[in-house]
């Protein structure tokens, strides 16, 4: 039998001991059931050629014992299926088995072959010294060969040391029960037991590599999951984060108003938004994070919320300007800072009110006379989130007639750069926005984009892009 019947004896779940699940440890585990498999096979068949033997006539190696021989053999196979259903269980329930399971199988598993031996040498029909040389012998030598699947190099070298033990124990016995050793001496018969030895240490060898091997494969598929699991995560926080945005754009009697952001990332630092104000004004928003990844995108959503609550309660732009500084402020970390803009549309009057934080440039294009022009504004005061008390400047006032449009834009569109490291610049889109006089506002961002990613040449994208126009009709 195996070490199941030392489980059944002793009341004990193989798989109760709450180890620590290591993957190699576990991998050699899984690898265990089909060695169990295998070791089932090799009793299988040695037991079938004994009986084919026996039947076809063929008993001089045998003698009378194939009637001893071949129970013994089915015990063993028994015993391995067994002990491979308590493998699986464990595997199953995710538990490691204790060590002792895998010397006690091991161990039990080569006494299948040392009982047959021992059967043969006590046969008085056959010479002792005969059967320590039987064809059972090569069955120590594949359950050795098998310990590969063990991924425990300690158990090559037990299974090669106990099998060459073992053999020498049967050569005592066999010069206990006969009286003539035969010409071929001691030598001949305890070299079997070295040979046997040597199989272990080879196997141990070739287990060392194996397991090598295993564990790199093992390292690369964990690191492979941890991807995956990123890569799926950010995917939820990018559909998250797109969510955050406007879905359509606002309605705004005589005017044309158009956003889109495209992070460099799965997740992006840009923020863009608009909101009602009291007396059909129309505030658009726009909002640039350092860097950009999950880090900046948890800071434009928190820039978001606080940005939404501040400017309609607030009502006056320097004063919810420096509100949502403070807000930022204590949950900011140091080195962080967003620049920010805002610009306070009124239809009825056609004017608009800029107030930036940090952020430019931002442009107006006029287009009065059939004749483009560009005028352009920076901030008006530090980025939020560097000084809790800082103060902003008087917003700029601008008319709006018919054909100007504002552009807010984040930096990662004129910063793109191509391959010989030139940038797109300010001077190519102050050209762009000349030639897009005729353009809608969606159109107008679609273009600039084309033509930025056209500049870089299938250059990466290097930062986070985002741009909110309004176009007088």
């Amino acid at each position: 039998m195996s070490s199941l019947g030392l489980v059944l004896c002793t009341g004990v779940d193989a798989g109760a001991p709450n180890l620590r699940i290591d993957s190699l440890d576990f991998a050699a585990q899984r690898s265990e059931a089909r060695r169990l498999s295998l070791v089932a096979f090799v009793f299988g068949i040695f037991g079938s050629l004994a009986v084919i033997r026996a039947m076809v006539g063929v008993k001089t190696l045998f003698g009378e014992s194939i009637f001893a021989i071949v129970p013994c053999i089915a015990v063993g196979v028994a015993a391995a299926l067994a002990s491979r259903a308590v493998v699986v269980r464990a595997n199953r329930r995710q538990r490691l088995l204790p060590m002792w399971f895998w010397v006690a199988n091991l161990i039990i598993e080569l006494l299948v072959p040392t009982t047959g031996i021992f059967i043969l040498i006590i046969d008085p029909q056959i010479n002792g010294f005969e059967a320590l040389g039987a064809p059972v012998v090569l069955t120590y030598a594949v359950l050795i060969v098998l310990s590969v699947l063990r991924l425990r190099v300690w158990l090559c070298f037990l299974a090669g040391g106990a099998a060459a033990v073992m053999h020498i124990g049967l050569f005592f016995a066999s010069i206990k029960w006969e009286d003539e050793m035969g010409a071929l001496g001691p030598t001949f018969y305890l070299g079997y037991a070295v040979q046997l030895f040597l199989v272990g240490v080879a196997t141990a060898l070739v287990t060392r590599e194996v397991r090598g091997y295993v564990r790199s494969a093992l390292s690369e598929a964990e690191v492979k999951a941890k991807l995956d699991r990123v890569e799926n995560d950010l995917g939820i926080a990018r559909h998250i984060q797109q969510g955050l945005f406007p879905k359509e754009p606002p309605t705004v009697s005589g005017y044309d108003v158009a956003g889109w952001s495209k992070p460099a990332d799965e997740t992006g630092g840009d923020y863009y938004d608009w909101l009602p104000f009291e007396g059909g004004r129309l505030a658009l928003m726009l909002g640039d994070v350092t860097g950009h990844g999950i880090g900046p995108a948890l800071l434009m959503a928190v820039c978001r919320a606080y940005a939404r609550a501040t400017f309609p309660s607030e009502g006056e732009l320097v004063a919810a300007m420096e509100r949502l500084n403070q807000l930022l402020n204590d949950d900011m970390d140091e080195g962080r800072f967003i620049t920010f803009a805002v610009a306070l549309v009124d239809p009825g009057a056609g004017t608009v009110d800029v107030l930036s934080a940090g952020h430019g440039p931002i442009l107006l294009r006029y287009n009065t006379e059939g004749k483009v022009a560009i005028t352009e504004t920076d901030g008006m005061g530090l980025p939020l989130g560097i000084m809790e008390e800082e103060t902003y400047g008087k917003p700029v006032h601008w008319k709006l007639n018919k054909g100007d449009a504002l552009l807010l834009i984040t930096d990662g569109f004129f910063e793109q750069m191509r391959a010989d490291g030139e940038q797109f610049g300010l001077d190519r889109l102050r050209d762009f926005l000349m030639r897009s006089a005729q353009l809608s506002s969606a159109d107008l961002i679609k273009n600039l984009y084309s033509e930025v990613v056209a500049f870089g040449g299938g250059a990466t994208q290097g930062d986070d892009m985002t741009a909110v126009v309004i176009r007088r009709l």
